[in-house]
């Protein structure tokens, strides 16, 4: 692991952003809200994303955007809980270990498992308006 390099660059937060997508967006748990919910654009949505990862590692502040406000409308949507956010960071750290290992690598995993666990909080009063429930199941796979 140690011969991984850090995530220094904008283009490094690419790369882990890119294969995150490619990832949660097949995933059987959680997939379902990017491909059905959400209908993610990449092409649009992963800049926001990187812009957000690089004021949380690098302090830069050009990310334009609610994080919490785009998830509440989701939820609104379909209810998003506790066991989505821990596949979401769990499939988040199985790409940031595959490509990365350094002091921003750690710091971006922190990061994300405290933005899930406030998001979580935050979240957990809403309820969904149209009662949409993923056929898949709730359990985390380890």
């Amino acid at each position: 692991m140690r011969d991984l390099p850090d995530i220094i660059r904008s283009e490094d937060l690419e790369t882990l952003i890119s294969e995150f997508y490619k990832k949660a967006m097949s995933d059987s748990i959680i997939g379902f809200f990017f491909t059905e919910i959400a209908k993610l654009d990449l092409a649009e949505h992963i800049p926001k994303i990187v812009s957000f990862w690089e004021m949380q590692l690098f302090g830069r502040r050009h990310f334009k955007g609610n994080a919490y406000l785009t998830h509440k409308l989701l939820n609104e949507k379909a209810r998003l809980t506790t066991h989505h956010f821990q596949r979401w960071t769990y499939l988040f750290h199985q790409v940031v270990d595959k490509f990365f290992y350094g002091p921003n690598a750690d710091l971006i995993k922190r990061n994300s498992k405290l933005i899930a666990k406030k998001m979580t909080v935050a979240l957990e009063s809403e309820h969904p308006s149209n009662g949409y429930r993923p056929q898949s199941g709730l359990h985390i796979v380890n």
